[in-house]
C-alpha cells in the first residue's frame, strides 16, 4: 500500500473554493456540466493534490472501492486524497465516469469528506 503524504492545507483551501454547487451541477445539461468539471479538474490539476502513485496496483480486484461511499465515509485525509486521484485517472480511461461519480453524488460526498478532514486539523 502506498504512503501519499497529506495536501498541504493552501491546496485543499484551492480545490475545496472552486468545488462547484453539486445540485445546480447536477441540472446542467450535459455539455454544461463536462464544461464545468473540466474547469474544476483544470484547478485540482494545478495544484500539488495530484501525486504519482500506483493506483491500478493500489485499487487491483478493489475497483468497487473506487465509487464506495461506505469506504469514503470511514477514509482517513490520506485515502481521500487516494481515491480522488484514482478516481480523477480512471475518468482517462473510462468515459464518463466522474460524471456517473457526478449523478451518485460520490463526488460531492469526496469533497464533503476532504472539507471536514481537514476542518479538523
Amino acid at each position: 500500500m502506498t504512503v501519499l503524504p497529506l495536501p498541504s492545507r493552501k491546496t485543499v483551501k484551492i480545490i475545496l473554493c472552486h468545488t462547484p454547487d453539486f445540485s445546480r451541477l447536477k441540472a446542467l445539461s450535459d455539455e454544461e456540466q463536462q464544461r464545468e468539471l473540466s474547469t474544476f479538474l483544470a484547478v485540482i490539476y494545478a495544484t500539488d493534490f495530484m501525486a504519482p502513485f500506483d493506483w491500478m496496483t493500489e485499487f487491483a480486484g478493489k475497483h468497487d472501492q473506487l465509487a464506495d461511499l461506505t469506504v469514503l465515509d470511514k477514509a482517513d485525509a490520506a485515502m481521500v486524497r487516494k481515491l480522488l486521484i484514482a478516481n480523477l485517472r480512471c475518468d482517462r480511461f473510462y468515459t464518463g465516469h466522474l460524471e456517473h461519480l457526478l449523478r451518485s453524488g460520490y463526488l460531492e460526498a469526496a469533497l464533503d469528506r476532504l472539507r471536514v478532514l481537514f476542518a479538523a486539523l
